[in-house]
């Protein structure tokens, strides 16, 4: 039975003597009443209420979608300084291994730039199960010694220092190159298949072959140059991979000299 002590007099006088009269009539007149206040009042203020709620609901989502996006581009900015700082540390203590004179990585920072870019390689080879690809051109200049017997140290280290300019000019972006003593060279091409490192040698070869200046020492001079795949799927970035691609690209490159000089050798 529903309670009737907050509708008005008369009604609830009413449905007084309407019970007395017929209990069921008394209810059902009631009940309808009820339905009739629900509608007009109480669904409308809950319906009111709801909309209000979703408004303050949907402002909530927009501060935190702005508040997540103002984190977001900070993060982004502090991640942007952090690689800037990082790759400007890495610069400096490469500059701790540069060659005096050719002003190319001395054979610490060659080193350190393979393992570098090998451990790169080797990451993303194992995340995307691809091929590492990591060459290098071990670089002998022909006769060098003649070079400098015949037109003296400050021409030889001329001959040099263009050698060097040429592997700057000649090889890809990204190609580092190196100077590990004397007449001999190492440049590491990161991403580079034995057939592109191949092809890379013979444009640097042929650079070489074709400076003015160097063809005026002599009867010109040249280079040798052995090509190796570091085998990075058996000894990893490893100092080990570096050492067995240095040392097969050493057996092409005498290969190269044994059969005429100036000349590319792939390493077996």
């Amino acid at each position: 039975m529903q309670n009737t002590s907050r509708l008005p007099f008369f009604y609830r006088l009413f449905i007084g003597v309407l019970r007395v009269i017929n209990p069921d009539a008394a209810d059902l007149v009631h009940y309808r009443k009820q339905c009739e206040i629900y509608e007009k009042k109480i669904i409308p203020e809950m319906t009111k209420e709801a909309r209000e709620m979703i408004l303050r609901l949907g402002e909530a989502k927009r501060e935190a979608e702005s508040a997540f996006y103002e984190l977001n581009e900070r993060y982004t900015k502090v991640q942007d300084d952090l690689f800037s700082i990082q790759g400007k540390y890495k610069a400096l203590k490469e500059r701790q291994h540069v060659d005096p004179l050719t002003q190319l990585l001395d054979r610490n920072g060659i080193k350190n730039a393979f393992h570098r870019e090998a451990g790169n390689i080797h990451r993303t080879a194992t995340r995307m199960k691809g091929q590492p690809d990591i060459s290098i051109l071990l670089i002998d200049v022909d006769k060098f010694k003649e070079v400098n017997d015949v037109n003296g140290h400050d021409i030889g280290d001329k001959a040099l220092t263009i050698v060097a300019s040429i592997m700057k000019s000649s090889f890809r972006e990204g190609d580092i190159p190196g100077r590990i003593g004397g007449d001999e060279f190492l440049e590491v091409l990161p991403n580079a298949s034995i057939a592109q490192a191949q092809s890379v040698a013979e444009k640097f070869r042929a650079a070489v072959q074709n400076h003015p200046f160097l063809q005026t020492l002599g009867a010109g001079v040249t280079v040798s140059i052995g090509v190796a795949k570091a085998d990075l799927d058996r000894y990893g970035p490893s100092e080990a991979a570096m050492l067995d691609a240095q040392k097969r690209a050493d057996v092409a490159m005498y290969k190269a000299k044994r059969i005429g000089r100036n000349k590319v050798c792939v390493a077996e």
